[in-house]
Formats: structure tokens, C-alpha cells, sequence
């Protein structure tokens, strides 16, 4: 039986890189596929780091875990803590195979695990127990940076300041020296690293191509030297989170759309909703004025809730729930006739349906007419808006599927969604900022070689959820049949032991409850700087 061996190219995406390999700038990730197999993994959505990496840990879709951004519905952020159901490591340490996880992104506070896990984390000088067993602290003591110094590179990325390519490459091979050292020393079973970076590149250095390519360039070497040194005896697989694209040149307003179609209403109170909205347009073009726009518009945004708040009263709640798994601004959308009104959207990639006296079969029509609408929309210069519309059960399944919305909506690359009402429906974005967005970049990379790796193989209807139940396969062990993911078996060379043998399956634990990790003041600070400067958060 082979070991496993996976690394993560955070934001990677088949349209980065294939042109550069043809080109042969990329000779090692050439190399590797014409090697072994390789294809496109299709990502959780929303289309960001949470809630993919958990999904692709656990085996299991967002519907079953819960998890559908960093920041949880009560404004907390979540942690390792929350995720509720067992993870690869957890399942292979339990029958004794040796982990090795590194710079994992929502692994932070790491929990006892046979091997060791090194957390991913931005503020390490106060989350100090981010590795266990925490006696290794003084070994990885430089694998870390704070995010006071990952901000001063990510400022410098947007002024073209070569030195912070150089810094984030120094970052990622020190990184990988360590990881692959206590690889060598320790021989796990299963070896995760996830290179985080190739995501910080594209999202502060899209405006700088060659940036990016250098980087890429530095991964290529370090794909080589996985490539000559393990892949005889273990079956490595690279694979990313999710895709990237450029900038949001255009935003579409879906609850101005919905009015327009006739399925959001209006109260007769123009006067209190012009106010309003008027704030709302002042809060959004404050973004264009640079670093202080962005200030401005938070404070802004501040002023608009606290006129919500004197000039009307809230939206509709939803009741019932044990758990509530997705943040609601439904209660601002002010000046909503909420009993005459059939649809509407509270998050930027979704739409809901109203719950007021619609049958079935009345609820199936409208949600099948609204994605028809939205599959044909194009603004006004002939570019279309929408990539995707899905349904709900298209999309999710399992324990939290029945709070989740009933259209899913990818867009395309230029355009951004947004919730709040306004008078035009689409519009171009006058001073579009530079950081590079993936919020429906749903096509993610996966490259796969190794002992029982088919060659030069095409991996087909691949999801980040698969890969959990693969690896289980892969190393021999069962599969536990909560999970989502099917063992992708296509991906076998046929004469290999795993492509004969039958996979096996094991009863689930279902969810599991760890001890909750509450974040203080400050942790709590960094973490919403880092994910409110990506564009995660408002």
C-alpha cells in the first residue's frame, strides 16, 4: 500500500496556467502531466478558502458541515473548532497512519493527532499553540509570519514592488524545507502542505502578470523536487481550493433586478427609502477614493444601518432552526412589502424565496423561471451576467440544506453580485479596485501521479469533496459512508491494486462535537483585517 502524499496550490486555476506551460515556462507541472492524471475539481460554492478546504478534508459538502464563510452568522469566525465532522487525519490516525499537516487554513487550534499538525495562522506571536505536539514549537518558530509583515507585502504587491514577490517566494520555500524535513524524518503515512500564497500573488499582483509567473516559476521547481524525490513510493496529488479570476469591473444589483421582474415589492414610503438608498450610493462610490475610500466606506456603511434602524423596522426572520448556518441581511433591505413579494436575495450569490402561502409545485415554477431570466441576462452592452444559476439540490445536500437558499448564482468574471437596492440594475465599477477576486471562480486544479496513477489520464466530474474518500481508498481503509465524495477510481492506472479492489465502507460518526475555541479581541482583530482586505467580509 503507497502512502499519500497531497499539496495545495491555493487559487491555482487551469486558465493561469496553461498558456505558461505550453509556453514552457512551467517544464515541472508539464511533466507532471503528461506523467500522471490531471483535470478539473470542481469547488464548494461560495467559492472561497471556507468553505472548501473543510469540505475537502471531511469528504463532505457544505450542507452537511455548516460552514459557508470565515465569518459565522453570529459575527464570530470560525475555527477548527467548528468544523463538526472528522477529518482524513483524524480517520487515518484512528487506525494507526501517521499524519503530517501543514499550513492548513482552518486547522487553527490544532486538536491531538498521530503525527503533527502545524496550523495555519496569520498572528503567531499570540496564537501560540499552533502546532502539536506543541513541543516543536522552537523547530517552526520561523514558519510563520505575523500579519503585520504579510500586510506590508501585500501593500507592496499593489505598488509593483518587485521585493514582495521575492519575500512571498523566501516565505513559501523556507515553508516547504521545514514540511518536507519532517517528512524525511518522520515518514508519515499522510502528507499534507498547502502552499497559501499562490493566492496572495493572484489577488494583490493580478494587474502585474509577471509578478504571478515568477511565482509560479518557484512553485515549478518545487513540483520537481517532489516530483524526483517522492513519486515512487507515494501517489502525490496538487490540487487547489478553487480558481481566480481578475478584478469585478461590474456589479449587478439582484434585488433591483427582482424588482424589475416583478418579484420583490415596494412599500409606498419614498421619501425614507430615498434617504436611505441615497447613503447607500455615497457609502459604495467612497470606495474609489484608494485606502481612505475604503475607510470611509466602512464608516459609511455604519451611518447607512443606523438609518435603517430610525426610518424602519425589519424584514421577516426565519424561525425554527436549531442552528442558524448563513448570516441574513434581509432585515436591511429597507422598504420591502414583504407580504407581496415572491423573492429576494440576503447574501450576494443566492436568491430565497419568499414563505408566505406558496405550494409546491407554485415554488418549483417560479424558482425554474427566475434562473431561466437569469441564464439569458445581459447588460446593456451584450455582455452576459450570470455564469450559473442553480438550483439548491443542483448544489447541496444533507442536514443544513433546508436553510439554504433556492438559487445559487455564479456570475461572470467581471461582474460582482450585490444584495442592496438601488436604481440601476447593472453598472460599471468607476474606480475598480486592483485586488484580484475567485468569488465564482468554481473550476480548481487537481494533478494527481504516483505508483497507482493512471498516465497521462483525463480525472472527469471531479468535486474538492472527492478527494477525502480517494485518499481513504488509496491507503487502504474504508470509507465512511457519510461522506459526499466518491472514490475516483478513473483516476486508477488499471493494473493497480486499488483499481481491482472493491472500496469498502464503514458506518459514519456523523457530526462531532469539539470543544468551542473562543477568539479574543485581538486574534479576532487580525483575523477580520486579513479577510476584510481580500473582499471576504464588509
Amino acid at each position: 500500500m503507497h502512502k499519500v502524499m497531497a499539496i495545495g496550490l491555493d487559487g491555482t486555476s487551469w486558465d493561469l496556467i496553461t498558456p505558461w506551460i505550453q509556453a514552457g515556462h512551467l517544464p515541472n507541472f508539464k511533466r507532471l502531466m503528461e506523467a500522471g492524471s490531471c483535470g478539473v475539481l470542481r469547488t464548494t460554492i461560495p467559492c472561497i478558502t471556507c468553505p472548501a478546504l473543510p469540505s475537502f478534508y471531511t469528504g463532505k459538502n457544505p450542507g452537511n458541515i455548516g460552514l459557508f464563510a470565515f465569518n459565522k452568522p453570529d459575527g464570530s469566525f470560525m475555527t477548527y473548532r467548528d468544523v463538526s465532522s472528522r477529518t482524513i487525519w483524524e480517520l487515518l490516525g484512528q487506525n494507526g497512519k501517521k499524519c503530517g499537516v501543514f499550513n492548513l487554513r482552518t486547522t487553527y487550534p490544532p486538536q491531538p493527532i498521530n503525527g503533527i499538525i502545524l496550523a495555519g495562522t496569520h498572528n503567531p506571536t499570540k496564537q501560540r499553540d499552533y502546532v502539536y505536539p506543541e513541543k516543536l514549537r522552537p523547530q517552526v518558530s520561523d514558519f510563520h509570519i505575523t500579519m503585520k509583515d504579510l500586510t506590508r507585502i501585500n501593500i507592496d504587491l499593489l505598488k509593483s514592488k518587485r521585493e514582495a514577490v521575492e519575500a512571498l517566494m523566501r516565505i513559501t520555500r523556507n515553508r516547504f524545507r521545514i514540511a518536507t524535513d519532517f517528512l524525511d524524518k518522520q515518514d508519515f503515512d499522510f502528507f499534507l502542505l498547502w502552499i497559501e500564497h499562490s493566492d496572495s500573488i493572484q489577488h494583490w499582483s493580478w494587474h502585474r502578470q509577471d509578478f504571478i509567473l515568477d511565482f509560479f516559476k518557484m512553485l515549478d521547481e518545487l513540483v520537481g523536487e517532489v516530483l524526483e524525490k517522492y513519486s515512487k513510493d507515494h501517489n502525490i496529488f496538487f490540487l487547489s481550493d478553487h480558481g481566480f479570476g481578475g478584478y469585478k469591473t461590474r456589479e449587478f444589483f439582484v434585488n433591483s433586478w427582482l424588482r424589475k421582474e416583478g418579484y420583490l415589492r415596494m412599500q409606498n414610503r419614498r421619501l425614507a427609502i430615498g434617504v436611505y438608498y441615497t447613503a447607500y450610493n455615497l457609502a459604495s462610490k467612497l470606495f474609489g477614493l484608494g485606502a481612505l475610500g475604503m475607510w470611509l466606506r466602512i464608516y459609511s456603511k455604519i451611518l447607512v444601518k443606523l438609518l435603517f434602524k430610525y426610518f424602519g423596522g425589519k424584514g421577516p426572520r426565519a424561525t425554527g432552526q436549531k442552528k442558524r448556518i448563513l448570516a441574513s441581511k434581509r432585515r436591511f433591505l429597507f422598504g420591502v412589502d414583504w407580504q407581496n413579494s415572491l423573492a429576494y436575495s440576503d447574501l450576494n450569490w443566492c436568491i430565497r424565496l419568499n414563505e408566505k402561502g406558496l405550494s409546491e409545485s407554485e415554488r418549483d415554477g417560479i424558482i425554474g423561471e427566475i434562473i431561466e431570466k437569469l441564464q439569458d441576462l445581459h447588460d446593456s452592452e451584450g455582455n452576459k451576467v450570470v455564469k450559473e444559476a442553480l438550483r439548491r439540490e443542483e448544489t447541496y445536500e444533507g442536514i443544513y440544506s433546508e436553510q439554504l437558499p433556492e438559487i445559487i448564482i455564479l456570475y461572470n468574471e467581471q461582474y460582482a453580485g450585490r444584495n442592496t437596492l438601488t436604481r440601476k440594475i447593472t453598472k460599471r465599477i468607476a474606480h475598480p479596485s486592483k485586488v484580484g477576486s475567485h468569488q465564482d471562480a468554481i473550476e480548481a486544479v487537481i494533478m494527481a501521479i504516483g505508483p497507482d496513477v493512471r498516465k497521462r489520464g483525463k480525472i472527469q466530474n471531479a468535486n474538492i469533496y472527492d478527494l477525502a474518500p480517494t485518499f481513504l481508498h488509496l491507503m487502504g481503509e474504508a470509507v465512511p459512508d457519510d461522506m459526499d465524495g466518491e472514490v475516483l477510481k478513473s483516476l486508477f492506472d488499471e493494473n493497480s491494486e486499488a483499481y481491482a479492489r472493491e472500496v469498502s465502507y464503514s458506518p459514519g460518526e456523523g457530526l462531532v462535537d469539539r470543544e468551542a475555541h473562543i477568539m479574543d479581541k485581538e486574534e479576532r482583530k487580525e483575523m477580520e483585517k486579513s479577510l476584510r482586505a481580500l473582499g471576504y467580509i464588509d
